[in-house]
Protein backbone atom coordinates (compact mmCIF):
# COMPACT_ATOMS: atom_id res chain seq x y z
CA UNK A 1 0.00 0.00 0.00
CA UNK A 2 1.30 3.20 -0.85
CA UNK A 3 0.25 6.68 0.56
CA UNK A 4 -0.61 8.32 -2.52
CA UNK A 5 -3.86 9.58 -1.61
CA UNK A 6 -3.13 11.18 1.80
CA UNK A 7 -5.77 10.10 2.84
CA UNK A 8 -5.45 10.29 7.04
CA UNK A 9 -7.25 6.84 7.63
CA UNK A 10 -4.90 5.12 5.29
CA UNK A 11 -2.04 6.76 5.86
CA UNK A 12 -2.90 5.25 9.88
CA UNK A 13 -3.35 1.97 8.12
CA UNK A 14 0.05 2.09 6.99
CA UNK A 15 1.59 2.98 10.17
CA UNK A 16 -0.25 0.30 12.06
CA UNK A 17 0.85 -2.22 9.58
CA UNK A 18 4.85 -1.20 9.68
CA UNK A 19 3.98 -0.65 13.88
CA UNK A 20 2.53 -3.65 14.45
CA UNK A 21 3.42 -4.06 17.92
CA UNK A 22 2.95 -0.33 18.65
CA UNK A 23 -0.57 -0.41 20.48
CA UNK A 24 -0.61 3.58 20.15
CA UNK A 25 -1.04 2.90 16.32
CA UNK A 26 -3.82 0.52 16.85
CA UNK A 27 -5.38 3.57 19.22
CA UNK A 28 -4.69 5.90 16.82
CA UNK A 29 -6.73 4.25 14.04
CA UNK A 30 -9.57 3.33 16.18
CA UNK A 31 -10.17 7.09 17.31
CA UNK A 32 -9.83 8.30 13.91
CA UNK A 33 -12.19 5.83 12.73
CA UNK A 34 -14.70 6.16 15.57
CA UNK A 35 -14.81 9.96 14.24
CA UNK A 36 -15.33 9.81 10.88
CA UNK A 37 -17.36 7.07 11.24
CA UNK A 38 -15.46 4.47 9.50
CA UNK A 39 -15.46 1.79 11.72
CA UNK A 40 -16.34 -0.76 9.17
CA UNK A 41 -13.31 0.14 6.52
CA UNK A 42 -10.78 -0.18 10.28
CA UNK A 43 -12.66 -3.87 10.73
CA UNK A 44 -12.15 -4.50 7.10
CA UNK A 45 -8.19 -3.91 7.36
CA UNK A 46 -8.16 -6.07 10.76
CA UNK A 47 -10.27 -9.08 9.44
CA UNK A 48 -8.03 -9.07 6.20
CA UNK A 49 -4.93 -9.94 9.14
CA UNK A 50 -6.78 -12.70 10.29
CA UNK A 51 -4.76 -15.13 7.92
CA UNK A 52 -1.69 -13.95 9.21
CA UNK A 53 -0.80 -15.95 12.38
CA UNK A 54 1.96 -13.40 13.51
CA UNK A 55 -1.15 -10.52 13.25
CA UNK A 56 -3.99 -12.87 14.25
CA UNK A 57 -3.99 -12.39 18.16
CA UNK A 58 -4.14 -8.70 18.27
CA UNK A 59 -6.05 -8.45 14.91
CA UNK A 60 -8.95 -10.22 17.10
CA UNK A 61 -8.55 -8.71 19.78
CA UNK A 62 -8.85 -5.14 17.30
CA UNK A 63 -11.85 -6.56 15.84
CA UNK A 64 -13.37 -7.11 19.57
CA UNK A 65 -12.84 -3.61 20.18
CA UNK A 66 -13.83 -2.70 17.07
CA UNK A 67 -17.22 -4.40 17.93
CA UNK A 68 -17.70 -2.66 21.32
CA UNK A 69 -17.23 1.15 19.58
CA UNK A 70 -19.70 0.07 16.59
CA UNK A 71 -22.12 -0.70 19.63
CA UNK A 72 -22.06 2.01 21.02
CA UNK A 73 -21.48 3.85 18.49
CA UNK A 74 -25.41 2.38 17.19
CA UNK A 75 -26.24 3.41 20.72
CA UNK A 76 -25.65 7.00 20.52
CA UNK A 77 -26.90 7.22 16.94
CA UNK A 78 -30.22 5.82 18.16
CA UNK A 79 -33.61 8.32 18.58
CA UNK A 80 -34.81 8.89 21.93
CA UNK A 81 -37.83 6.90 22.70
CA UNK A 82 -40.96 9.09 22.60
CA UNK A 83 -42.81 8.84 25.73
CA UNK A 84 -46.32 10.90 26.13
CA UNK A 85 -46.12 13.25 29.47
CA UNK A 86 -48.05 11.85 32.57
CA UNK A 87 -49.74 14.91 32.66
CA UNK A 88 -51.13 14.17 29.06
CA UNK A 89 -52.85 11.19 29.95
CA UNK A 90 -54.47 11.97 33.20
CA UNK A 91 -55.68 15.29 31.33
CA UNK A 92 -57.01 12.72 28.45
CA UNK A 93 -58.76 9.82 31.05
CA UNK A 94 -60.13 13.14 32.98
CA UNK A 95 -61.77 13.75 29.67
CA UNK A 96 -63.33 10.78 28.66
CA UNK A 97 -64.38 10.09 32.15
CA UNK A 98 -66.03 13.62 32.06
CA UNK A 99 -67.50 12.88 28.59
CA UNK A 100 -69.24 9.30 29.96
CA UNK A 101 -70.43 11.35 33.22
CA UNK A 102 -72.27 14.09 30.43
CA UNK A 103 -73.80 11.22 28.21
CA UNK A 104 -74.71 9.16 31.75
CA UNK A 105 -76.30 12.26 32.67
CA UNK A 106 -77.93 13.10 29.42
CA UNK A 107 -79.23 9.54 29.14
CA UNK A 108 -81.01 9.34 32.26
CA UNK A 109 -82.15 12.62 32.23
CA UNK A 110 -84.51 11.96 29.12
Amino acid sequence: MNDENNDPLDVLWNHVLTQWDNPKAHESLMQLGWQREQLGQVAAWYRQQLDNPERQPTAQAMLQSLTVLATQQLENCRSPQKTTPRWLLWLAAGICIGALGLLGWAILRG
